[in-house]
């Protein structure tokens, strides 16, 4: 079932970093969200009503869902070979080490761990080359429509060109009596995001703070002011006013038990002991 004319563009791709497999989905998108957390480290005082607070990081984590649905028999056994392909991703590569005759216990040793990349539109997407995000998944979530009904495939030899249409890997089945394939399947991923480049404020030209990158270098990193969805979208400033390096003479101390309001505290003291000497 299509969805639109650049419908390749508006797909789900994902790649397994070590092994450089690719499968992509052509579903109806159901839910999407974009979590961002930050995590503070708070130490609490004698005295004081409010914790020391400590910045430590600010992640995010991708959830997707998404139906494919196939209009025929063989996309709905290529859709369920890209389903098996998924899930495969997330496990690692394994190395056997060198030689023909290794015992089986050498693959347990762990190569590489299962990262991937992560590409959907401009909403999972990295700002620096709009190519995909890199993470992990948690996990694959997957379910059959039962309603939508199901294809039983023929029996055909694995090498069968009259099979598979266009754009299929689908070879032929050996086995047709005891398989079946659902029209319908409902996909849910989590993705938690690993960022590959600058995720915070920088001081540029203009005497302004940019996001990720200076909004006038020609560098890599030109489109991070667009960080996370905007895509390569243009905006003055970065779509921003350009904030002042040097702040205002009004602001606000952050501590009001600091050196700067204790000397003000001084201050006034001292204009006091004056005030009744002059006396």
């Amino acid at each position: 079932m299509r969805m639109m004319p650049n419908e390749e563009d508006f797909s789900i791709n994902i790649i397994h970093l070590p092994t450089g497999q690719k499968v992509n989905f052509i579903g109806w998108v159901t839910s999407f969200s974009d979590a961002f957390s930050s995590t503070w480290n708070e130490v609490s005082v004698y005295g004081r009503m409010d914790p020391l607070p400590t910045f430590q990081n600010t992640t995010r984590k991708l959830s997707i869902a998404f139906d494919i649905v196939a209009e025929s028999q063989i996309e709905a056994v290529d859709n369920d070979h890209k389903m098996n392909r998924l899930i495969q991703f997330l496990y690692p590569v394994y190395d056997r080490g060198e030689g023909k005759n290794l015992p089986t216990k050498d693959q347990s040793i762990v190569a590489a761990a299962p990262l991937l990349k992560l590409s959907y539109a401009n909403l999972a997407q990295n700002n620096v080359d709009q190519s995909g995000l890199v993470g992990y998944l948690d996990g694959v979530d997957y379910a059959p429509t039962i309603e939508s009904g199901q294809f039983f495939p023929p029996r055909r030899g694995p090498h069968d060109p009259t099979m598979a249409p266009e754009g299929s890997s689908f070879l032929g089945n050996r086995n047709g009596g005891n398989q079946m394939f659902y029209q319908q399947l409902s996909v849910s991923l989590t993705f938690t995001v690993l960022h590959s480049h600058l995720t915070g404020w920088v001081k540029g030209s203009k005497n302004a703070f940019y996001f990720g990158s200076d909004v006038n270098s020609s560098g890599d990193g030109k489109y991070l002011y667009n960080f996370p969805h905007g895509g390569t979208n243009a905006f003055t400033f970065g779509g921003l006013d350009p904030v002042p390096v040097t702040p205002p003479d009004s602001t606000v101390d952050q501590d009001p038990t600091t050196d700067g309001a204790n000397s003000d505290i001084a201050d006034k003291n001292t204009e006091q002991i004056t005030k009744k000497q002059g006396s």
